[in-house]
């Protein structure tokens, strides 16, 4: 009864309500899982700032302030349930055994790594998971999500497949298999787990949702969406396809439905991804003269909170502050400060790339991708490289990038597209279709002064 009404009471967005359910659940049997696991979820949302979610979909308040209150990471009562059981004298009598709690503190702690950003940590418990429990699917799927977040993706592919050989009938998180298969351009393998998923069930949100990471592998956008709009009417709270749709949306030039789809993805599962799709949605509404200014800058602030740790939080932030000429030096050291968290990092070197292309150094944006090429010779890398090319007027070169690029991944749409338009180009047709897509407009009001340093300190 108590992890029904927890279930309703989340459903209604009544946490307190189900904290109280859950922890109810939990103290009537320490080896009720569903309910520790729905605990770390409500635990991590407290830790959450308010401002996290402020900036929604709408329109700022005129004299809304942007300084945010720090998010300072909460000890709470699940983290520490199992540990502090285990140490009461009556526990045997509870039926709770040493070896039993200690694993299933291990699975709280996991999860609680997971809601708060913490993946190496995270995969690590998993780790020490699966060594008590070989081959335990729950810890697989888990795990394999996690390092596609890392994009170990070769390592979540083997996961994945360990987590198909141990139930292949599961569908839970095969959806997540599908993005890493999308991810890693392995279009036959995705047709067939897809096929797969089908078989299985033609009415999960996992199937559907695997479809259109097919279709938009191929380049098929219009159908991907249909197919993750299918995804969320077989499950609306499923923040994955609300994700997927977002991103689709930004592909077809349609920012604002896109912030629509990111915050209701991150109201439904706060992410990372989601943040970054709500800010490139800001951004993208910033290029074509819609003023988000204001909300792209604290929701920037707030993730920079919320993810200290993470080098993309620091992209993000300085994307936004890339936008007003007035905070290029600043934008550029919370980029440095990403790289120099990740190196390896390609969202951070393209966002440094960006920036030296609105100063106007196309050579120094050039020198940069060449050299990231090199150490990393990925079909991405080359079409950003061929589109700076195209900018700098040098189209030989742009020409040789863009089919180096499609050598990798002959299916992809913005080498494809890419090249169509500098071929045109290179006829004299259209030229000023090929414009510089970073260029922004300033913003209208910037009544508040943008303190960085206490996002860029070390």
């Amino acid at each position: 009864m108590n992890l029904l009404l927890g279930k309703l009471y989340v459903n209604e967005g009544l946490q307190n309500k189900a904290e109280e359910s859950y922890t109810a659940a939990l103290r009537q049997n320490p080896y009720a899982l569903e309910a520790a696991l729905a605990l770390t979820e409500l635990a991590a949302a407290k830790d959450a700032s308010p401002d996290a979610f402020s900036g929604s979909d709408g329109t700022a308040r005129a004299g809304d302030g942007l300084k945010l209150t720090p998010v300072t990471v909460r000890h709470h009562e699940i983290e520490h349930f199992y540990s502090d059981l285990a140490a009461k004298p009556n526990a045997a009598d509870i039926g709770l055994s040493q070896v039993d709690s200690s694993w299933m503190q291990t699975l709280v702690a996991a999860h609680m790594d997971v809601e708060r950003g913490n993946y190496r940590a995270a995969v690590e418990s998993f780790n020490t998971l699966d060594r008590v429990f070989p081959k335990n699917l729950h810890c697989l799927v888990r795990k394999g999500a996690l390092e596609i977040d890392q994009e170990l993706l070769h390592q979540a592919h083997v996961t994945f497949k360990r987590a198909r050989q141990t139930d292949d009938l599961n569908l839970a998180f095969m959806d997540r298999y599908a993005n890493c298969l999308r991810k890693g351009n392995s279009r036959t393998n995705l047709n067939d787990l897809v096929q797969e998923l089908f078989k299985i069930s033609n009415t999960s949100a996992e199937a559907w949702l695997a479809a259109a990471y097919y279709n938009d592998v191929k380049g098929d956008f219009e159908t991907a969406l249909q197919f993750s709009e299918r995804a969320i009417a077989e499950r609306h709270r499923h923040a994955p396809a609300h994700l997927l749709r977002g991103e689709l949306l930004l592909r077809m030039h349609r920012p604002q439905p896109a912030l629509k789809a990111f915050w209701t993805a991150c109201r439904l599962t706060r992410s990372l991804q989601a943040y970054t799709g709500i800010i490139t949605s800001y951004c993208d509404l910033f290029a074509i003269g819609v003023n988000r200014y204001k909300e792209a800058l604290a929701t920037a602030k707030s993730v920079v909170k919320l993810y200290p740790q993470k080098a993309q939080s620091f992209v993000l932030f300085g994307s936004v502050l890339a936008l007003s000429s007035e905070h290029r030096e600043q934008a550029r050291q919370a980029l440095q400060k990403a790289l120099s968290m990740e190196p390896r990092k390609l969202s951070t070197n393209f966002a440094l790339a960006d920036l030296l292309v609105e100063d106007g150094n196309l050579r120094g944006a050039i020198d940069r991708l060449q050299a990231l090429g090199e150490r990393h010779p990925r079909e991405e890398v080359f079409t950003k490289l061929a589109y700076v090319y195209s900018m700098d007027k040098q189209y030989a070169e742009a020409l040789k990038y863009f089919h180096q690029a499609l050598r990798l991944n002959p299916g992809s749409t913005e080498a494809l597209q890419g090249l169509d338009r500098l071929e045109k180009l290179m006829r004299g047709e259209d030229p000023d279709e090929l414009s510089n897509s970073m260029e922004q407009m300033e913003p209208e009001e910037q009544e508040e002064s943008i303190e960085t340093s206490e996002y860029l300190s070390p």
